[in-house]
């Protein structure tokens, strides 16, 4: 089977799957979700990066990225949310992490398999200034050899619930 949806060529690509997709579907809870599914065509290092929304959004001070993931496999651990600056950079490379600890890199695994997750990625100093161009849904596996499946649900982006407050 083809990759369908909208792969997000700059910012992101694809390497080594076999067959993936990014699509509206039904959530383990009932709701709707975006649901990922993909294999890779061998095992080794594969991404697939899907854009999402393509509206431009300035990041401000106290700002954060908050989505909910549900892994449904192990391999699916590894999709996460990420941001394309306009400026040419991204999300996955400022090093910054989840406040449960594990990086904002989809390589980084975060949440756990057969739950729904809620995370939050504080954007601080090093995005604040910056204009999201591009935001994507990735799957990126530094040893991927299984087909990995998981829902993303809930994109936010905006002041913190802390930095509203104040």
């Amino acid at each position: 089977a083809p990759i369908t949806g909208r792969i997000a060529e700059e910012g992101g690509g694809v390497r080594g799957m076999a067959e993936s997709s990014l699509e509206l579907a039904d959530a383990p809870d009932g709701g709707r979700a975006l649901r990922f599914v993909g294999t890779p065509a061998q095992p080794s290092h594969v991404f697939v990066y899907y854009s999402v929304a393509e509206e431009p959004y300035e990041v401000g001070a106290g700002f954060e990225l908050r989505y909910r993931l549900h892994p449904v496999n192990e391999a699916g651990r590894h999709v996460a949310v990420d941001l394309y600056f306009t400026d040419g950079s991204t999300l996955r490379d400022m090093g910054l992490s989840t406040t449960a600890g594990p990086g904002a890199h989809p390589g980084q695994a975060k949440g756990e398999v057969g739950a729904w997750t809620e995370l939050t990625i504080p954007l601080g100093g090093r995005a604040v200034g910056k204009t999201i161009r591009r935001v994507m849904v990735a799957y990126d596996n530094g040893s991927a050899f299984d087909t990995a499946e998981a829902y993303v649900d809930g994109i936010w982006i905006g002041p913190s619930e802390r930095a509203a407050s104040h």
